[in-house]
């Protein structure tokens, strides 16, 4: 076997009983026997002495979390200079000059320096100022795809970018309200590898991808081709990158190429702002000198943001259920990458003032990585908008409060409409309590006419039923599936209802670990909330979720609230989906699986069915996938490339379908 194969089962087997001792000591649910754990264990034990390559994150390892009094400066051997930039694909052409290059992804998350020495990991960086950076070993160490130990024994010093995938940033983000969420993955990157106490670090998935060698003692390459095989031989993971032949390049290939890697991006998960074109060959790149602010041996090829200049018309300031006060842009129509955009969030007060915004201003809007609009430019200035003194919908006072040193709006009245209104639909939305059919007109509807004023009046709906039938555009059909979803939704689990409560900073997948670790019952985690339980030794649970709890539970008309919601609710038992009998020569039973593209059944109902005749159904695409299921038309899917190009098994759904049965 080579040594690049005992590699990939190293990071399989280390993936797989990282999974496993979470599921046993975290979750209380072992998924294996214990002679199969040992066993494998055994294997990933044999194979790291064999190859002097171990994994970060390795069972095999004592692995310990470490807290930081703060982060102490680091001088740079060699600086981490920025590259020259240029968002004209043409540029890119000019600097080519018929020489071999490549073109990687220029990656979104915060550069570092890690370095190591006799084969172990020794040291990490940040980039800092390109001269001092802040060391920051501690949050290193807990890089999901990043060895701790490899087999070359000389200095090493490399440079890459620590990222956070899409898919991660989205599962964080869900669980945080409005105003917490991160804009974008490298915010939340930058914030999470420079945390003191590295646990933090370690819940946030944060991924590393090599882009350079600064130093490799006693190894000479003619290439950074040649560079990045040595790298990956060793367990390194390279920023995607494509070979830009010797041969005259012209703009469609060119372009064909920038396209190819940015399926490439997508199918991983990875942020980027833009390309890099480097030269191939290291001896012609290091005669190029530098300037003070960049070398000249590589060009950062940025991202077009198409731009419109359009009238603004007003500011829509709207109350949250939180009663932060949000505040959006409206202005004229305008065309941007095919869609037409007429509003784009201002965040925060300080955005809001710093555009001096007023009717008829000319306003520059961009979307940003062509997905959110934003506002970038306002060349009049008439400064003529203000700031509500007053609740756009209760009238109450409104105050401006810090957080994370930024300024929010928010309604100081605790009975402001707005609040419970959007209370209520929150509790009645999908991932919470699941009452089908309830829009925010329809409570906002119910509350002007005195029909309900809280969660608890949903379930009193049948005594209001001539009130109800009396209001405009409310049936008795629209009723009666109003009050069978009501009836269905009192049979729920203790995440949807822990969800329904809408206590800050408890999103859905914080509710699902706390709920998993009381077993579902609702007895202990009511029990943990209103008495003095540490939330913090649940796993990605931290303090600022830890004080909301209990702070939520302080309030007496909360507690008041919860005891009037369970007359109504109860619980239903964890579902656990059984194996069919006789499945085990079925040609799925056992395999890893993963589903993109539209399919007939839902994916709930699709990943049932695959878990009864044995399959694992993954959280997302990896490359030990045993199969890629394609849904509908996939043929310009990313994860279709990328699944061709690591060698993972297509299957389309009428394939799948005939196992099933």
């Amino acid at each position: 076997m080579s040594i690049n194969n005992k590699i990939e089962m190293i990071k399989n087997l280390t993936e797989e009983l990282y999974q496993h001792n979470y599921n046993y000591y975290v979750l209380d649910k072992p998924t294996i026997d214990d002679s199969e754990y040992d066993k494998r264990f055994d294997e990933l034990k044999t194979l790291e002495i064999e190859t002097g390559f171990i994994m970060a994150n390795s069972v095999t390892q004592k692995v310990g979390f470490e807290v930081k009094s703060k982060l102490t400066k680091v001088t740079h051997k060699t600086p981490l200079k920025s590259l020259g930039k240029t968002k004209d694909a043409n540029d890119l052409i000019k600097f080519h000059k018929g020489k071999e290059c490549l073109l990687e992804l220029k990656n979104d998350g915060l550069t570092n320096e890690i370095i190591f020495n006799h084969g172990f990991l020794q040291e990490g960086s940040t980039r800092g100022d390109s001269i001092t950076g802040e060391l920051i070993t501690h949050n290193v160490l807990t890089y999901k795809n990043l060895p701790k130990q490899i087999s070359f024994k000389g200095l090493l010093r490399i440079s890459g970018e620590a990222i956070i995938k899409y898919t991660e940033f989205e599962r964080i983000n869900n669980d945080l309200l409005e105003e917490d969420k991160y804009k974008t993955p490298r915010n939340l990157c930058a914030g999470s590898v420079r945390q003191l106490d590295s646990k933090i670090c370690n819940a946030r998935n944060i991924n590393f991808l090599v882009f350079g060698v600064l130093e490799a003692e006693g190894m000479e390459f003619e290439t950074k081709h040649e560079r990045f095989l040595w790298l990956q031989n060793l367990g390194f993971e390279i920023t995607p990158y494509i070979i830009l032949d010797s041969k005259e390049i012209n703009f469609d290939l060119l372009q064909d190429r920038i396209e190819t890697l940015k399926q490439i991006a997508t199918s991983e998960s990875i942020p980027i702002d833009g390309e890099v074109i480097t030269y191939n060959s290291i001896k012609y790149s290091d005669s190029l000198p530098e300037t003070n602010h960049h070398p000249l041996h590589s060009l950062a090829f940025k991202f077009y943001d198409e731009e419109e200049i359009t009238e603004y018309l007003y500011t829509d300031w709207n109350t949250t259920r939180t009663g932060m006060i949000s505040c959006t842009g409206v202005f004229k129509p305008c065309i941007l990458d095919n869609t037409s955009v007429e509003r784009a969030s201002l965040y925060n007060i300080d955005m809001f003032e710093e555009l001096q915004l007023g009717k008829g201003d000319s306003v520059s809007v961009v979307k940003r990585n062509q997905i959110i609009p934003k506002i970038v430019n306002n060349s009049t200035r008439s400064n003529t908008e203000t700031i509500p003194s007053h609740c756009p919908c209760c009238n109450g006072k409104t105050d401006i409060r810090i957080k994370e040193k930024t300024r929010f709006l928010y309604c100081t009245n605790d009975e402001c409409g707005a609040k419970l209104s959007k209370i209520i639909c929150h509790y009645c939305s999908k991932p919470a309590m699941n009452i089908d059919g309830v829009s925010t007109a329809t409570i906002e509807n119910f509350m002007d006419n005195g029909i309900i004023e809280n969660m608890v009046d949903l379930y009193k709906l049948e005594n209001k039923k001539s009130e109800i039938l009396e209001l405009s555009k409310f049936g008795v059909k629209k009723y009666n599936n109003l009050i069978t979803a009501i009836e269905n939704s009192k049979l729920t689990t203790t995440t949807r209802f822990l969800i329904s409560l809408g206590i800050p900073n408890v999103g859905a997948g914080t509710a699902k670990d706390i709920s998993n670790h009381f077993n579902n019952e609702w007895v202990n985690i009511w029990g943990a909330m209103i008495g003095n339980y540490d939330f913090t030794k649940i796993k990605d649970v931290g303090m600022t979720t830890h004080n909301s709890l209990h702070e939520w539970t302080d309030s007496e008309d909360n507690l008041i609230l919860v005891i009037e919601l369970l007359n109504y609710i109860k619980f239903e038992e964890e579902v656990k989906v059984e194996v069919k009998e006789g499945v085990s020569e079925n040609k799925l039973f056992g395999t890893k699986i993963y589903a993109t593209g539209v399919f007939t059944l839902k994916k709930a109902e699709l990943k049932t069915k695959l878990a009864e005749i044995g399959c694992s159904f993954e959280s997302g695409y990896k490359k030990s996938l045993d199969y890629l299921i394609l849904g509908g038309d996939c043929s310009k899917s990313g994860k279709k490339l990328r699944a061709e190009t690591d060698g993972v098994k297509l299957m389309t759904e009428e394939e799948m379908n005939t196992y099933l049965k």
